[in-house]
């Protein structure tokens, strides 16, 4: 519609026409009013002429300047809405001269347009895709009738199953390029076929992955993972049908809880008692490590993790360490002594190594 051809667009149009034949261009809306121009002093005057092509449909040539009010001697030919004129747009100059332009200026003004409805379109479609993305990980309610149109309009059968997966950004040290960051985040959504993905301020990104395709999809999720792990963290949830895509955000969050600088990537199938320690209360979790491990110094700590990585052998947790089996002992028997538990006992193991894991 006339009315919804911005000035922006109207100016696009007359600056991108002008260099193609180097005279001055007039864009007139549907009431005869000159809302673009390459001669500043004309915009927002009367062209009545222009109003008249776009009433009848037709191309008109003015020989003479001022022969129509508002108008100069040159070509106005009409610029159709499918099979409507909207708008007229007039080349100044002999119309001998500037006859041979018309058809060049239609067609590029035509695709201008077209250009900026799609754009419109596909912010209309995305605003639409964020609406139905947060409705479902929320899980509000939508309006009756728009769960069948989204499943339809994306070729969803309402038995198919997904899961949510959460890209956040947690590094308080931005990376050189925050903006390249987030194109490669777009960029892995797009590549994979993510159709169904958004943003949540301040620092996340929200996809839907198909369980049908999930295995390639997650590992293309592992490969953005292993180049910014630095930058990132990416969760993903149990599968559930869109209805109940609230149940998978939810652990997509109890997993990404469990994330740390070491592990940056994991998925709720791959988990288990991180799925407890993970819907620990922070009180609860602060209380329980200032019990255990208050008393342990950093290297103590680092000892711990390795001895239980290592399946409490004292001979391959040595040689990580650098450290002989008999100071790793002495190293063991001292960590005892401050906080209390023994890591070689089974149950005070089993305190340190959840303690360690909060």
């Amino acid at each position: 519609m006339a009315g919804e051809i911005s000035r922006e667009t109207a100016q696009q149009i007359v600056d991108t026409v002008k260099d193609v034949c180097g005279q001055n261009i007039n864009f007139i809306d549907d009431h005869g009013t000159i809302i673009a121009s390459t001669d500043d002093v004309r915009v927002g005057t009367f062209h009545e002429i222009g109003k008249e092509v776009i009433l009848t449909g037709m191309t008109m040539e003015v020989v003479e300047d001022e022969e129509y009010e508002g108008a100069k001697k040159g070509v106005n030919f009409p610029i159709f809405h499918g099979d409507r004129a909207i708008a007229a747009i007039g080349i100044s100059g002999e119309p001998e001269s500037v006859r041979k332009y018309a058809y060049l200026v239609q067609r590029i003004s035509s695709l201008l347009l077209k250009e900026r409805e799609f754009d419109v379109q596909e912010r209309k479609r995305s605003s639409r895709l964020n609406y139905y993305v947060r409705a479902l990980i929320h899980g509000e309610k939508l309006p009756a009738g728009h769960m069948e149109e989204f499943l339809k309009e994306y070729h969803y059968a309402d038995t198919e199953r997904f899961c949510t997966v959460i890209v956040r950004i947690v590094s308080e040290e931005n990376p050189d390029n925050l903006f390249m960051l987030e194109r490669r985040i777009y960029q892995a959504f797009e590549a994979c076929g993510f159709g169904l993905y958004t943003f949540e301020y301040p620092n996340q990104y929200i996809v839907l992955l198909r369980e049908k395709t999930y295995k390639k999809r997650w590992t293309l999720l592992h490969e953005l993972a292993e180049e910014y792990g630095k930058f990132l963290r990416i969760s993903a949830g149990s599968m559930e049908r869109l209805k109940e895509q609230v149940k998978s955000f939810r652990t997509a969050e109890l997993v990404m809880q469990g994330l740390h600088a070491e592990k940056t990537i994991a998925a709720y199938e791959d988990l288990d008692i991180e799925l407890l320690l993970g819907s620990v209360p922070e009180q609860v979790r602060e209380n329980y490590i200032k019990k255990t491990l208050e008393h342990l110094e950093k290297e103590d700590r680092h000892v711990l993790t390795v001895y239980f990585e290592e399946n409490l052998s004292l001979i391959r947790a040595g040689e990580r360490l650098n450290l002989h089996k008999n100071t790793l002992q002495y190293r063991l028997d001292r960590i005892y002594k401050r906080c209390g538990y023994n890591p070689r006992a089974f149950q005070d193991a089993v305190v340190l190594y959840t303690a360690l894991r909060l």
